[in-house]
């Protein structure tokens, strides 16, 4: 599942095949930002059969919207979460791959492995 995963990831963010990709990579590290973030886990949800589960996109990548609303968003999100934000990485989405679904408690699980 990794090599399909691995091969998924540089074909839509263009990696050149030097480029070294790990499992341990995070999404930030291959300059997916918040606005590519909904896009690209689409994509990847799809390609993979993933059911969305719990997944929550503020915990992996930061709020949009102008600089008011962000900061609002993040203190509620915060609060109310317990939590703060998680470098979503490749084993993540290699271990939601497998499950064939997102759980939060088991792709982040995977990761502290």
């Amino acid at each position: 599942m990794w090599y399909e995963v691995e091969g998924f990831v540089r074909r839509q963010l263009r990696e050149p095949a030097q480029k070294i990709i790990t499992p341990e990579t995070r999404l930030e590290d291959l300059h997916i930002r918040s606005d590519d973030a909904d896009h690209f886990v689409d994509l990847f949800f799809l390609r993979f059969g993933i059911e969305p589960g719990d997944y929550d996109r503020s915990r992996y990548f930061p709020v949009k919207g102008p600089w008011p609303v962000r900061l609002v968003r993040k203190f509620t999100s915060e609060r109310r979460n317990g939590s703060v934000r998680v470098p979503l990485t490749l084993r993540m989405l290699t271990t939601a791959a497998r499950l064939g679904e997102w759980r939060t408690e088991s792709v982040e699980r995977a990761e502290r492995r």
